[in-house]
């Protein structure tokens, strides 16, 4: 077993001569290291656009260690308080750790029954070190490759929500494009367009009717979008702060691996322009919404992990500076004219 000391007094000592992987998700560059080798199939195809060899490694950047365990009693001691109980996890607070253990849930005899699963994560106040800890399926998993998630659990987004709260980021449930150079974001709850709206742009944009020769189109994901307020922002015990200025914060869309029905991804980001809250119609019409429901429509779409008052704060902050920001319309859409959506969108 790791002794528990080792780990709280010098994370370097468990994670030297490990095998490693950069990626940068949202401006952000996670180190993923192994005590097990990385394979080129070892992460699904989707990852690569965002694998990177980078130059130097930012003071802040996560660093993950995945530790692949033969047997069942290497796992780590789990201390603190239950802070989190929901399928599939459980999570503990001792005021320096955060603990994951997962969880499945199965029905037996007409009654469901809960049990552990040989996952425990391990991460550190400021979410910027940790251990995940697989057994038994997990290991077989990582050793199978081809693995939808990089942290192995069943969203990476839960964990990346956290890293993010903290450097002026979060998900966003929606989808996003850059034309030419500006960055457009559509949300909306399932269903509401967000996929549909990216295709009837790309069918405007090839249409032999309307020459758009001079426009370029990229599709950066069509579920989740990053976005990270570039000022300065500070999480403090209870609260978060983005410095207050008089200048509009530079705030930035980045594109995700973690897409929905369409299989586009993109590593590549974008001033935001414009935000659009979607609602399927018979015809196109924009209109500008009160800030009170601005505020709404964005903060229900953010993607969050377990409910913590300091990365509440941070979400909250977040949003309302997009509120104060960035140009945030209703726009009913139509399939009948895609060429007049665009033109709608971009104008």
């Amino acid at each position: 077993m790791i002794e528990e000391s080792k780990m709280e007094q010098n994370w370097e000592d468990i994670i030297s001569s490990r095998y490693v992987k950069y990626y940068q998700i949202g401006g952000l560059t996670i180190r993923l290291s192994s005590d097990l080798p990385f394979l080129e199939n070892t992460y699904a195809e989707k990852f690569k656009q965002f694998e990177i060899v980078p130059s130097h490694i930012p003071d802040n950047s996560p660093h993950i260690i995945h530790y692949i365990l033969s047997h069942s009693g290497n796992f780590p001691e789990i201390k603190g308080n239950l802070i989190y109980q929901r399928a599939p996890w459980q999570i503990f607070f001792d005021n320096k750790f955060y603990y994951y253990q997962r969880l499945s849930q199965e029905k037996k005899d007409g009654r469901e029954k809960i049990r552990k699963e040989p996952l425990i994560a391990k991460f550190s106040k400021d979410y910027k070190k940790g251990v995940i800890y697989k057994g038994g399926k997990y290991r077989r998993m990582f050793l199978e490759g081809n693995a939808y998630s990089l942290l192995g659990f069943p969203t990476d987004q839960i964990i990346f929500s956290q890293f993010l709260a903290q450097r002026g980021g979060i998900i966003l449930h929606s989808s996003g494009v850059i034309i030419n150079g500006r960055g457009y974001i559509f949300c909306g709850p399932s269903g509401a367009g967000k996929s549909t709206i990216l295709k009837l742009l790309l069918k405007a944009l090839i249409s032999s009717r309307t020459p758009n020769d001079q426009l370029s189109l990229t599709i950066l994901n069509d579920d989740r979008i990053i976005i990270r307020i570039n000022s300065d922002f500070h999480l403090f015990s209870t609260t978060c702060h983005l410095s207050a200025t008089n200048q509009c914060p530079s705030i930035t869309m980045f594109g995700t691996p973690w897409h929905g029905g369409l299989s586009y991804v993109s590593n590549l980001s974008a001033k935001i322009e414009k935000i659009f809250i979607l609602n399927k119609c018979d015809s196109n019409f924009i209109e500008e919404i009160p800030p009170r429901e601005k505020f709404y429509q964005l903060y229900q779409r953010v993607v969050r992990g377990f409910i913590d008052e300091r990365f509440q704060y941070c979400r909250v902050s977040i949003v309302e500076k997009l509120v104060q920001s960035i140009p945030i319309y209703r726009l009913d859409f139509s399939k009948a004219n895609s060429e007049e959506l665009l033109k709608i969108i971009i104008q």
